[in-house]
């Protein structure tokens, strides 16, 4: 605690406490980060607390996984969270409880998944999350986008605009995270259930953009 300087923004602090730091008890309204992207080989010695601590640790999953859970603990009911971070867990096996936790804790409000667009320097694979901390309604739309190789960041604000649509947060519940319009979403579903993914061949990942 000694070490602990809040004047200093540039500082960082071996603790975290909102109600002593702050004198913020009830949680945050809003959350904003990019989490450290740091591999699951570099933490090993952290993992045993992990696993007390996160309903969505697995013994694979990356650092930030970790940052997404304790962020929305730390927000208040209808806090809101946007978080850019590796889109690794949309669909990886150790995201999977991530993506539960997200669909069944938040409303999702937006994504946007940059797939293999190369648009940060310093960031592979990235996607934004924005959620709000409340048990989803029967019903919840959100707002999905999937940037094309290609498109300019220049025009961040003109290529969201043109290229999102509306998703059933329902349809997160099926397993890993693919955005598509809804007949494109049925369409994979009708060919899964007559033939045998390509996935069981090989060990490419498939995805579907609309």
């Amino acid at each position: 605690m000694a070490k602990w300087e809040p004047y200093n923004q540039n500082a960082s602090a071996e603790f975290f406490d909102p109600e002593w730091m702050f004198g913020v008890s009830d949680g945050f309204d809003v959350a904003i980060a990019n989490p450290l992207y740091v591999r699951q080989e570099s933490i090993k010695e952290l993992k045993p607390a992990f696993k007390e601590r996160y309903e969505c640790f697995t013994g694979t999953a990356d650092l930030y996984v970790y940052f997404y859970e304790r962020a929305i603990n730390l927000l208040k009911d209808n806090g809101v969270l946007t978080y850019i971070s590796s889109n690794k867990y949309l669909r990886a096996a150790y995201g999977e409880k991530l993506r539960q936790f997200l669909a069944n804790q938040t409303t999702i409000c937006q994504v946007i998944d940059f797939g293999d667009a190369p648009v940060f320097t310093a960031i592979a694979y990235p996607t934004i999350v924005t959620a709000m901390k409340h048990t989803p309604t029967s019903e919840p739309q959100f707002q999905a986008v999937n940037w094309e190789m290609g498109q300019p960041v220049e025009s961040f604000a003109a290529v969201v605009e043109s290229g999102r649509f509306g998703m059933a947060q329902k349809e997160l519940l099926k397993g890993d995270w693919q955005f598509a319009k809804d007949d494109a979403l049925r369409l994979m579903e009708r060919l899964r259930s007559v033939g045998t993914p390509l996935g069981d061949y090989s060990k490419w990942t498939i995805l579907l953009r609309d």
